[in-house]
């Protein structure tokens, strides 16, 4: 028999009454516990920041310019924030939500912030992430800037049997508008990162659009098969497909280009009927696809400081991706190539999963092939306005081997309506990474040091506003800056 069963019936009367009141008091904590956690949630909602407000990041004396949104839904509270230092990424949403000691937590681009709300006045203040020296973040409520207006409009054109997805960005206005066609650079992607600068642009009085590459998003093909010649015709089919609108000026149509895009606008820019009104690059390549690949192993081997012998191995497996030859035997060694590269570390700096072929027969399929293309010939027939960028510290396309090239190229073009510019320190998306700079200081001073948060350069966005507004006719003068 069991214990309990030889208690006696007060006994066991007792113990029931005891568990009872301890469940009792159970239930009582945990809505105890409940009802402090609903009233923080509403706390968060009935007394918490509304609306739009503006401040900066702060580090070691220096500021970024940041803005935030606030959103109720319900009993939930969510901030999207934004950095005017990158201005093609869209806003960073999180929730907020409140300590123990009512502060207010929300995620941004530096890590979690910790805020204090100042409720009479509509500010707040407070530490962001862990770092050291320490971050701090200021916000203020005020009234949202008036943004001009800009139209979306999702477009679908054909290439033959290919059917291509994009948004088109439209200015306020009848129009007809200007027009940028954003040529996206190598691999597979969608719109989604070109739209952002196509939005600033239409800010601007000067439509964009981009598209899904084919293959990817919403446009049908095959991108991990697509050719550089498919690629050219795609854009071709673009420009003739856009410029036939009626809210677009088809005298004033022209190509923006990122990376290998600069190899596509340089071929269409020569096989268009009308002719193009504008190019701007982005780290778009002056040389072959071939001798961009080797300008950019050389940088990487430099970095990685190898040995005479593995920079030859390296160079090596580069001329094997460009090689005609026997395939099975080009593909053992390039495999036993990859397995060195793992050792010495320059497989994981240089190679895309398109620069490696799975098998012999695939060999034929690797990206350098069916991109192989040398832009001089196309470059020394381009008359009309040309912006070129390069980054500073790009090695993927460097100045070094770039810059004077397309000048020299554009130059026996006989265009006289050109700008190269190389961004310091920019890499190969014209970002300026976070450091921490020194400043010249005079004899006697102490240095001087401030903090550089990463940004998108500025030199991009001025200088290209600025170039299509000169070379353009704007139809709205109130866009001009």
């Amino acid at each position: 028999m069991s214990d309990s069963a030889r208690l006696a019936p007060s006994c066991r009367t007792a113990r029931l009454s005891k568990l009872r009141f301890a469940l009792v008091v159970a239930a009582l904590v945990l809505c105890a516990v409940d009802a402090r956690a609903q009233q923080q949630q509403q706390n968060v909602t009935v007394d918490a920041p509304r609306g739009y407000w503006t401040g900066a990041f702060v580090r070691e004396g220096s500021a970024q310019i940041v803005t935030a949104e606030f959103i109720s839904e319900g009993n939930t509270l969510r901030v999207e924030t934004l950095l005017p230092d990158r201005p093609f990424a869209p806003p960073l949403a999180s929730p907020v939500e409140r300590d123990a000691s009512g502060a207010l937590l929300f995620r941004t681009a530096y890590g979690q912030a910790r805020m204090r709300l100042d409720t009479t006045l509509h500010e707040m203040v407070g530490q962001v992430g862990a770092s050291a020296p320490p971050m701090s973040l200021h916000l203020r409520r005020t009234l949202r800037p008036a943004v001009p207006e800009v139209r979306t409009e999702e477009v679908t054109f054909r290439n033959g049997s290919v059917t291509l997805a994009g948004t088109l960005v439209l200015p306020g206005g009848a129009g007809p508008h200007p027009l940028a066609i954003f040529a996206q650079g190598r691999g597979c992607p969608t719109r989604a990162g070109s739209v952002g600068r196509a939005r600033v642009l239409a800010r601007y009085g000067i439509a964009g659009f981009a598209f899904d590459k084919r293959g990817a998003g919403a446009s049908t093909g095959n991108c991990e098969r697509a050719t550089f010649d498919e690629e050219v015709s795609d854009m071709r089919a673009a420009v003739e497909a856009l410029s036939a609108r009626a809210d677009v000026d088809r005298t004033q149509v022209g190509i923006i280009a990122h990376s290998a895009g600069g190899w596509v606008a340089a071929r269409v820019a020569n096989l268009v009927k009308t002719p193009l009104a504008f190019v701007i690059t982005s780290a778009g390549p002056a040389t072959s696809v071939r001798e961009q690949q080797f300008d950019n192993a050389r940088y990487i081997s430099r970095e990685l400081g190898l040995k005479p012998e593995d920079e030859k191995l390296f160079m090596r497996y580069v001329e094997l991706m460009f090689e005609e030859g026997n395939p099975q035997a080009q593909f053992a060694e390039m495999q036993r190539l990859l397995e060195h590269g793992k050792r010495t570390g320059w497989g994981a700096e240089f190679l895309a999963d398109t620069d490696v072929a799975p098998s012999a027969d695939e060999i034929k399929n690797l990206w350098v092939r069916r991109f192989s293309y040398d832009p001089a010939d196309d470059l020394r027939k381009i008359r009309v306005p040309f912006l070129a960028f390069y980054g500073g510290s790009d090695r993927v396309v460097p100045p070094r081997e770039n810059e004077p090239l397309l000048h020299r190229l554009l130059t026996e073009a006989g265009n006289r309506h050109f700008r190269v510019m190389v961004i310091p320190e920019a890499g190969h998306n014209l970002v300026q990474d976070a450091q921490l700079r020194k400043l010249s200081s005079a004899e006697g001073e102490p240095t001087a040091y401030y903090w550089k948060f990463p940004a998108f350069s500025p030199d991009y966005l001025i200088e290209t506003v600025e170039f299509l507004h000169a070379n353009l006719k704007m139809g709205d003068a109130r866009m001009r800056r």
